[in-house]
């Protein structure tokens, strides 16, 4: 996972110096559910570097060592040349995004609802992290 937000945000850092701004919203659909809607943070992250997440109507933002909007990632990406797809499934319990770039990464998160004021990011390496709403 680490290697993964190390790769995106050299990606990112890269690609973001570019002096060709136009179409600088290249369709990525990125939507999550309006239960997700706000910030989400670990009391314990389980030996991550990830604090939490922001969700808005069209953008997942990491929390971190520094914060990562996937959608200007990945805008980024497909500005360059790159190719990217996104692929949700959206319910009123879960939230699964999966985001594959053409440079070889993938990204793949799933969000489980406990309640109003609780989310499950569901991990394969650290298991279940609980995130509280902010």
């Amino acid at each position: 996972m680490k290697k993964i937000y190390l790769l995106l945000f050299v990606i990112a850092l890269t690609l973001s110096c570019s002096t060709d701004d136009e179409n600088s919203n290249p369709d990525i659909s990125i939507n999550p559910p309006a239960w997700l809607h706000g910030t989400w943070k670990a009391e314990d992250a389980g030996g991550t570097s990830i604090t939490g997440f922001r969700f808005t109507t069209d953008d997942i933002i990491l929390l971190g060592l520094y914060d990562m909007s996937y959608r200007d990632n990945t805008s980024s990406i497909v500005k360059s040349g790159g190719e990217a797809t996104v692929e949700e499934d959206i319910s009123q319990e879960s939230y699964r995004i999966t985001i594959d770039y053409s440079v070889g990464a993938s990204v793949n998160y799933l969000f489980s609802r406990v309640d109003e004021n609780t989310i499950n990011w569901n991990t394969t390496t650290y298991g279940a992290l609980e995130l509280q709403k902010q």
